[in-house]
Parts: C-alpha cells; sequence; structure tokens
C-alpha cells in the first residue's frame, strides 16, 4: 500500500470557452512543482489534510513514467439541508468544485465549517502520457467538463459547477487517449478512484479515502478458428482477435475501466445514486453503514457486451449479445467456445444440463 499526502484548498481560475484545433503534443517531461499559494481563511472557513490509501491489485503497478506525470482527478460535493414545497426535510448533494492535478501539493480546496462534504477521487497513473492533451495544455477526458467542453487548466480549480455540465465525467469510466480527443467506455488505461462520504472539516483536520483498482478483465479464447476476425465491444473501444498463426485456437485478452465508478450518494443498486435524500433517511446511516453502501457501489456495476465475427470478405455476424451482466471490478471474465459451432447455431448458445427435466443455464452470468 503506498500513502500519499494530499491538502485541500483552492483558488479560482478562469474557464476559456474557446476549442482551438488539437494536436497532441509529445509526453510531457516533469518539471519542478510549484509552490502552493494558500487562499485566506475565515472565520467560518478551514482547510483539510486529504490522504488517500492506494489499493494494488495481485500485480504491482509499473508506472509508465515518472510519478510527476500521475493525474489525479478531485470532486467535491456540499451537503445542503433544504425543505421542499410540503416542507419536509430534505439533503441535497451540490456539486462544489474540482480540479485535475500533477501535484498534490497544490490541490488545496476552501471549505466552509457549516456543512458536511463528499469526495470523489481518481488516478491514473503516468496520465499526462495517456490522456489526451490539448493545444493549450489542457487535458480531455476524464479531466474536462462533462461534454467535451472548456475546462480548467491542470493544477486549476473550478467553483462553477451548479449542474453535470460544469463538471467532469467522474461517475464513467470514460477516457480519452493521445490519439484520440473524445472520451470512449471500455478504455484499457489503468484507472483508481474512491469516495469519501459525510465530512465535517470542522471535527476533521484530515480525510482518509482509498482509491480502488476499477478494472475488469476478459479472456475469450476461440477454437476452429479460421478465417476473419472476431470483435468484442461494449459502450465504446472495440477488441478485434485474428486467427493464430500457429493453429485453429487463438485468445483474446485484455482489461477495461468499469462502467460504472463510485460517486457519492448511499441508495443501494449500483452508480452514483440519487442525489437527494430525505433528512431521517440520510441520517438513519452510521457512517460504517454508509461505507459498505458506497463499497457496495464500488465493487459492482453493470455492463453489455457485445461478440460478433466478420468473414474475409467482411460480412458481420452477431455471436452474443448481452444489454447487462452484473461485474465484480478487479475480475477477469473468461469465456471459451468453438467458431464453428457457434456460426452453426447462429450464436453462443448456453449449455444444456438434463436433471431431470431439461434446465438452461447460460455460460455466461
Amino acid at each position: 500500500m503506498i500513502v500519499l499526502a494530499l491538502g485541500l484548498f483552492l483558488s479560482c481560475g478562469s474557464i476559456n470557452p474557446e476549442v482551438p484545433t488539437e494536436t497532441p503534443d509529445e509526453p510531457n517531461v516533469p518539471e519542478t512543482p510549484e509552490t502552493p499559494v494558500l487562499p485566506e481563511i475565515s472565520p467560518d472557513s478551514t482547510w483539510v489534510t486529504f490522504t488517500p490509501e492506494l489499493e494494488f491489485g495481485e500485480e504491482p503497478l509499473v508506472k509508465g513514467g515518472d510519478a510527476l506525470n500521475d493525474l489525479y482527478i478531485i470532486g467535491i460535493a456540499q451537503i445542503v439541508p433544504f425543505e421542499d414545497m410540503e416542507g419536509r426535510k430534505n439533503i441535497c448533494y451540490k456539486r462544489y468544485a474540482w480540479g485535475y492535478f500533477d501535484n498534490l501539493d497544490l490541490a488545496v480546496f476552501k471549505l466552509s465549517k457549516m456543512h458536511n462534504y463528499s469526495f470523489v477521487m481518481a488516478y491514473i497513473p503516468d496520465g499526462k502520457n495517456l490522456i489526451y492533451r490539448h493545444s493549450d495544455n489542457r487535458y480531455g477526458c476524464p479531466c474536462e467538463i462533462w461534454g467535451g467542453g472548456a475546462a480548467k487548466t491542470l493544477n486549476e480549480i473550478d467553483y462553477n459547477v451548479e449542474g453535470y455540465e460544469q463538471w467532469p465525467t467522474l461517475d464513467e469510466g470514460k477516457c480519452s487517449t493521445r490519439s484520440r480527443k473524445e472520451g470512449k467506455a471500455w478504455s484499457s488505461i489503468v484507472r483508481y478512484q474512491g469516495v469519501a462520504e459525510r465530512i465535517n472539516p470542522a471535527e476533521n483536520s484530515s480525510v482518509t479515502i482509498k482509491l480502488y483498482r476499477m478494472m475488469i478483465g476478459f479472456k475469450i479464447t476461440i477454437d476452429d478458428f479460421m478465417e476473419g476476425y472476431v470483435e468484442v465491444s461494449g459502450s465504446g473501444e472495440s477488441y478485434k482477435l485474428y486467427p493464430s498463426n500457429n493453429g485453429t485456437t487463438n485468445t483474446l485478452e485484455f482489461e477495461i475501466q468499469t462502467p460504472n465508478m463510485p460517486m457519492w450518494g448511499f441508495n443501494s443498486g449500483f452508480g452514483a445514486g440519487g442525489e437527494v435524500y430525505s433528512e431521517d433517511e440520510y441520517n438513519g446511516y452510521s457512517q460504517e453503514e454508509l461505507k459498505n453502501r458506497i463499497l457496495d457501489n464500488i465493487n459492482y456495476g453493470r455492463a453489455g457486451i457485445n461478440i460478433s465475427y466478420a468473414d474475409k470478405k467482411g460480412s458481420k455476424i452477431s455471436l452474443y449479445t448481452k444489454q447487462q451482466f452484473i461485474y465484480k471490478r478487479n475480475t477477469k471474465y473468461t469465456l471459451r467456445f468453438s467458431l464453428a459451432d457457434a456460426i452453426s447455431n447462429g450464436g453462443i448458445i448456453p449449455e444444456v444440463v438434463e436433471e431431470g427435466e431439461m434446465e438452461e443455464e447460460p455460460l455466461l452470468q
């Protein structure tokens, strides 16, 4: 486990609405970190130290570059009580600020002592060499606001985040790449993410958040595979497999970011959950219960998958389509099938188990 120190503080900057013609630059050369300038603190505001704990997978993390090329994206929601039109007391998760950084000493946010806050943080190792960089040195998804519009520059913080249009895509597993400006799902760029929920800065001088490896893997082995190609895709990138030069069996193996990323909110289910709760519901969960609900949203999600085959003439047929399957992060899903059988059967079919009456048990859950 690696422990990183992170201060929370910030000053506002301007948003450049222009989107210039982008041409990816060469990988960044690490620069000497700047000395942070701390904003003035009033009696009703404060700042806290943020210490993320990084969770590794089974294999150690291998950095592709210097640590100064890593990227950290941080979003903060202010938890605000209010009454609805019928006088019922509720709380709302109001987007408060966000920014992305290569130097955590500059990640300093000014917080009010009068409110609780929730934090989300994404970490992309060697991200400055992997994520698309605009000609004005801004970085692409997930370091830009929703829809790919104008975004803050590196090591700046944006407090103008009233709606989704001023907010980065932290709730989805999407990334741009060095060669592609738009962010796509099913990205193979490694990403970690975590949430710290219901933090009162007046009572907490430090916030600890655990960053989880938000990746799932696929290993698909195909027999009787002699021509054309097999394509596996979801809602973004696609991955192709061609016949082996040494036989009729070949294997496609890859990892992708989980389509759902952890965000604040504590509804059961998947994804970020709702952002408005009754005050009784909000106060009814202990910190431990809240942690467990968030952990469910971190560990599980839903994704769709498509497997198709194109022959040597380019004619494509669908072998398998599932709109939604429940996945568990950091898990590799395996499948093996005969291409010849799949074509003749009209696709990859469930395995039939005979126990008295006939029952069908799908290979893909």
